[in-house]
């Protein structure tokens, strides 16, 4: 409400409704875990209107980060009103497996297999392994064969190593 007076003593009086919008909900999503390498999808809501801080403009984008990041999302509503969230997304190194050196057996003996650098394996193909679910399998082979152990670690993401293992015939004997 604004009253006025001018210089003959004359007042009038007006008044202006301002109608004050609440500013929308945004929503950038939740916090998102993943392993090196791979895609997340962002999905922001609360408007009608979105611009991510990578310069998207959609209200779900897929991002792979190669590191740690943070995404901030700008939320616009119906009515012109602006708000903004974030979201983080983790990146979690992937594991550095080792199935051992390339070596050579006799044929018909037996090789431990020994792979390190996770908490749970699996070894491929399982043709000839004592367990291919463990670390240290035992293999009694007759042909050459490559191994793949996947290993993974304890932020569930993973990685592949390969090894094999060659078989010298048996010499031949005679008395």
């Amino acid at each position: 409400s604004v009253t006025v007076t001018n210089v003959n003593g004359c007042v009038n009086t007006d008044n202006m409704l301002v109608t004050v919008h609440p500013l929308p909900v945004a929503e950038a999503g939740a916090e998102q875990t993943i392993c090196y390498g791979q895609s997340v999808t962002l999905t922001a809501s609360g408007g009608i209107i979105y611009l991510w801080s990578n310069g998207n403009n959609f209200a779900g984008i897929t991002v792979t980060p190669a590191i740690t990041s943070g995404y901030t999302v700008t939320v616009t509503d119906n009515k012109g009103c602006v708000n903004t969230d974030s979201v983080t997304v983790t990146v979690n190194l992937l594991p550095i497996p080792f199935a051992g050196n390339d070596t050579a057996i006799c044929n018909g003996s037996e090789i431990t297999l020994q792979a390190s650098g996770g908490t749970v394996y699996q070894w491929s193909p399982t043709t000839g392994l004592s367990n291919p679910f463990i670390s240290n399998p035992v293999t009694n082979l007759s042909v050459i064969t490559t191994y793949t152990v996947t290993v993974t670690d304890e932020n569930n993401c993973s990685a592949t190593d390969y090894i094999t293992i060659s078989i010298n015939p048996l010499p031949v004997a005679e008395a």
